[in-house]
């Protein structure tokens, strides 16, 4: 089946590279291990776009994903990734004038960045996500547990999407009616996706099923473009794991942005490396965390690239332990039926090696594991 590119628009993709079958519900865990097994699992096929670097999932099946209450992607009881977080806010607030100004987010999830930017800068807002569950709550702030709907969207100054766009089977559709809704107005707004050429060179388990496209630096500009936006900064974000899109409308734009793309022959040549290394990176892993025992071994992070590591390379949940921070997700269980504990609970066991598939978090997880005296080695598996 031929797939013309969602970004640029410019022409079929071309084949990349074949995960096999994975785990559907990356954002959801379950009471219990029969329940996490019997969730479903699907093909993912990536095929890339010569003309600006997108991947993309083509056995994409939609009907697959059910984002309400149960999915849950906070990343926000994790103190470095809460100031990441914060700085963000705070530079929107003041580079962006919000105060008294209204702020819509689409996708803004339980809610914590919107009511955290809303607050800091004195602005207005109103947040789309039918996983928001009530939690987090803010006088200024208006919930609705839906998808934005374009026949009535209502009018705002500045926009966010965070961590979104991957997730949409069409994303130019999805840009381009955001922004036919911004109308005639001046409008800014501000757009979050994982860089793939990051997760493509360095990070291979950021590849989960709910994630559709996966963009380059090339491929977000060129959607953007396309959908009608200016470019107003594009840059690298969260230890160069995020690309952080910054765009407007009716206003004045600079004649040049600032731009942290490596280029389009750099990126197709990372696509292609993966394309010929895959096959082999969870063998690897598998062979290296065999060298501890697998039982002696924990990952920590029950998140999606967590769950694709632990499908990878450890089906058999021969792993001695799995952790998370978040208490929402401890002693549930993950679909590869991996139980969730937390930190405490590797206290007085026989850890050697501690994986974690995101460095950002090193820092803090050590500190974590000296809080409760785990003497273990810490393996960034990227």
């Amino acid at each position: 089946m031929s797939v013309t590119c969602v970004a640029c628009g410019a022409g079929e993709l071309e084949p990349m590279a074949d995960l096999g079958q994975v785990p559907v519900l990356s954002g959801v865990t379950f009471d219990d291990e029969r329940s996490a097994l019997e969730s479903p699992s699907a093909r993912m096929t990536l095929a890339c776009c010569p003309a600006c670097c997108l991947a993309y999932n083509t056995s994409f099946d939609a009907s697959l994903i059910e984002y309400d209450a149960s999915y849950d992607n906070s990343l926000h009881h994790s103190a470095t990734f809460q100031g990441y977080a914060s700085e963000l806010a705070g530079r929107l607030a003041r580079e962006y004038d919000l105060r008294h100004k209204q702020v819509v987010e689409l996708g803004c999830g339980k809610g914590h960045f919107l009511v955290e930017l809303c607050r800091r800068a004195g602005a207005r807002g109103i947040g789309y996500d039918p996983s928001y569950d009530g939690e987090v709550t803010a006088p200024e702030v208006t919930f609705v547990r839906d998808f934005i709907s374009w026949d009535e969207p209502g009018e705002w100054d500045f926009f966010v999407a965070r961590h979104v766009v991957e997730h949409l089977p069409d994303p130019w559709d999805y840009l381009s009616s955001l922004r036919a809704a911004c109308g005639t107005r001046r409008v800014c707004g501000y757009i979050e996706v994982p860089d793939a050429i990051y997760d493509f060179e360095r990070s291979p388990w950021n590849c989960h099923y709910p994630h559709v496209s996966y963009f380059s630096a090339t491929a977000l500009a060129r959607l953007a473009i396309r959908a009608g936006f200016a470019l107003l900064r594009l840059v690298r974000a969260f230890d160069g794991q995020y690309l952080a899109l910054e765009v407007g409308l009716n206003g004045p734009t600079p004649d040049r942005i600032p731009f942290t793309g490596m280029g389009l022959r750099r990126e197709r040549e990372i696509l292609e490396s993966f394309r010929d290394q895959y096959p082999k990176v969870a063998t690897d892993w598998r062979n290296r965390l065999e060298s501890y025992g697998l039982e002696r071994c924990a990952v920590w992070g029950a998140g999606a690239k967590g769950l694709a590591f632990l499908a990878a390379v450890d089906p058999g949940r021969e792993i001695g332990a799995v952790v998370d921070l978040n208490p929402g997700k401890q002693g549930r269980f993950l679909p590869t039926g991996h139980q969730i504990r937390t930190p405490a609970e590797l206290a007085g066991g026989d850890i050697a090696a501690v994986i974690i598939t995101n460095p950002s978090y090193r820092a803090e997880i050590e500190q974590t594991l000296a809080a409760v005296d785990i003497r273990a080695e810490v393996i960034a598996a990227h």
